[in-house]
This record gives C-alpha cells, structure tokens and sequence, in this order.
C-alpha cells in the first residue's frame, strides 16, 4: 500500500488493471487531518482520468458529493460508528453519515 500525494501514486501506478481505493479527508468535519487543505475539485479530476477502478469512502458533506452525482456517479449512503469525538456539526450521535461510490458498478445493498 502506497500513502502520500494521491495525484503522485495515481501517475505512478494507473492502469486498466489497477484498483484504487480512497478515503481522504472529509470535508466539514474538522478531524484535524488537513481537511481544510483538501482540494475536492482537484480530487475530483484525478479520480475522472483513472484508467483503472476505484471505490471511494467520504463524507456527505462539502462538494465532492455534488460534483460526483452530477457526473452520474451512483452514491450509496452507510453510516460508521463515531470515532472521532471532535467532529463537527455531528451532535452526539453514535454513528456518522458516509458516502460510498466507485467509477464500476456497485451492488444495490450494501452490507457495510
């Protein structure tokens, strides 16, 4: 497994036969993991020019969703059990709200 600039490892290893799968940082929920420097547009443009396949994990919140549903990209609502205690505008809640989408079919349930 490869971490680091995910533009860099997407050049580096692309290919039909590559699958990748992202979980980046989710916007609006100030997890302290560099969220607030996290470029979706540009995140978004690279996920459009992989050859490969790739399933992604986010939040419902930011643009990312938006700009992923209006390129008819199929999302799926799951929810996590919270492990961040500072995430915010997510109340008390024991589970959080996620996305998951992926640029190849996805089945209609999802056991998460």
């Amino acid at each position: 497994m490869r971490t680091g600039d995910y533009k860099k490892v997407v050049d580096q290893y692309d290919s039909p036969s590559t699958v990748f799968f992202f979980d980046p940082p989710y916007v609006g929920y100030n997890s302290k993991v560099h969220e607030d420097t996290f470029d979706e547009k540009r995140f978004f443009e690279v996920l459009q020019k992989i050859k490969g396949k790739w399933l992604l994990t986010y939040g419902p919140r930011g643009e990312l969703p938006k700009l992923l549903k209006n390129a008819g990209y199929k999302i799926r609502p799951f929810q996590t059990a919270r492990s961040l205690s500072n995430a915010k505008g997510a109340s008390n809640e024991k589970r959080l709200p996620n996305i998951i989408t992926a640029n190849y079919d996805l089945p209609r349930k999802l056991n998460l």
